[in-house]
């Protein structure tokens, strides 16, 4: 799945061998590694087949989740869906690399609504925008980025489908974290614009097991 690496500074190669473990939800049946939080009040999310112009169907299968499948979304609304992830296995002696992607389309009040994603390294108990994520360093893939009321994240209209994914490298990642939470966060301000949110399919978060081959130094 990479390509072979060698990293400078020490004689050493790093081959990052195929998928070994990981999630992969595409919401044609149910999935104990997503919550949506039905006690929140107001919170919009749902998953089933979309009924709207631009949210007109899944990206695979015919179900996705979205901020309702059926209406616009409302004014000054709060809502999040949590994707858990623990490995099973950790192989503490060997390099990892994670690859953490989704399918998505959004369609918001451009720099006031937003769609962003925070992470938890505690179970919930805090949680960081990806993007500030101090713990790991995340190579993004199509993660547009805006500061409206200092939140990270998408905003305005994506066109179509787009792929985004965050990347841990195998010297970012030494420290392998054995237990990830992603919260999925829509936000919309006081004013109607009767737009249709946020919708994503075919959430996959893939462990790649890179075997060392030498001794490994990793520099920045």
């Amino acid at each position: 799945m990479k390509t072979t690496l060698l990293l400078i500074g020490s004689l050493v190669i790093i081959h990052c061998s195929s998928f070994a473990q990981g999630l992969y939800i595409n919401f044609e049946q149910p999935d104990t590694s997503l919550t949506i939080d039905t006690t929140l009040s107001g919170n919009i999310w749902q998953i089933g087949s979309p009924h709207k112009v631009f949210f007109d169907s899944a990206y695979s299968g015919t179900k996705a989740i979205v901020t309702d499948t059926v209406n616009p979304y409302p004014v000054n609304n709060h809502s999040e869906f949590v994707v858990k992830y623990h490995s099973q296995n950790p192989l503490y002696w060997m390099y990892y690399e994670y690859n953490f992607s989704f399918w998505h389309k959004f369609d918001t009040d451009s720099m006031k609504d937003k769609c962003s994603i925070e992470i938890s390294h505690n179970e919930g108990n805090n949680w960081t925008n990806v993007i500030d994520d101090s713990i790991i360093n995340f190579i993004p893939h199509y993660f547009n980025t805006f500061y409206s009321q200092n939140i990270k994240g998408f905003s305005g209209n994506s066109e179509g489908w787009k792929l985004s994914s965050l990347l841990w490298s195998p010297c970012r990642g030494q420290i392998a974290d054995t237990l990830i939470w992603f919260k999925f966060v829509f936000n919309s301000d006081s004013i109607q614009t009767n737009k249709e949110g946020w919708m994503i399919d075919d959430i996959s978060l893939q462990q790649n097991i890179c075997e060392e081959i030498g001794r490994a130094s990793c520099r920045e």
